[in-house]
Formats: structure tokens, C-alpha cells, sequence
């Protein structure tokens, strides 16, 4: 995403860490403020509060089959949100992501 004074760029890596390993998969953000001239972190753009969770939390049970969405919860959630991040798609909705291992 991108206008005159915000720029939202994500990146997918895909590597092995050891021949034969198996894939692994990264996913990064990086937001900009263009007029500030400086990069944005996720606690800039972002309250992490019980509203976040819920949202995140409902997110997983909607998107995910329930067998999966067992495998997430509130506490597995909140402590992704550590690390979590933001991007902003052309269509104007905002990304979440959370790692997982």
C-alpha cells in the first residue's frame, strides 16, 4: 500500500535451515511514514488491549476450521502479539499477522 505520506510493504521468505530441512516461512512487514521520514512499529500504529484480542481471537474462529482454531487460544494469541505484524492492503483493509510455529 502506498500514498503520499504512508508506505506498507510486506515480504514473504521462504528457506531451509539445513539441507534436507523442512520449509520454513517468514513474514515480515515494514510501514513507513513518508513525511516523517522514519519507519513505524507496530506499537506506533497499534493498542494492544482486550479489544485487539477479541478481534484477533474471532478472526481465528472465523477463518480457521475449528480443529485449528483449538490450536490458538486467547493466551497463544496474546503472546504472538508480541511480535505481531501490521500491514495495510491497496483495498484499504489492515493485515494482522502473528507468528506461529
Amino acid at each position: 500500500y502506498k500514498d503520499e505520506n504512508f508506505l506498507s510493504v510486506t515480504f514473504q521468505e521462504n528457506y531451509k535451515s539445513a539441507k534436507g530441512a523442512k520449509a520454513k516461512r517468514s513474514f515480515r512487514t515494514v510501514n513507513y511514514d513518508l513525511k516523517a521520514g522514519k519507519a513505524l512499529s507496530v506499537d506506533d500504529m497499534v493498542q494492544k488491549n482486550g479489544a485487539l484480542l477479541k478481534a484477533l481471537q474471532n478472526a481465528v474462529q472465523s477463518q480457521m476450521s475449528k480443529k485449528k482454531a483449538a490450536s490458538f487460544p486467547a493466551s497463544v494469541i496474546q503472546a504472538g502479539m508480541r511480535s505481531a505484524g501490521v500491514y495495510f492492503k491497496d483495498n484499504g483493509t489492515v493485515g494482522f499477522s502473528l507468528p506461529v510455529s
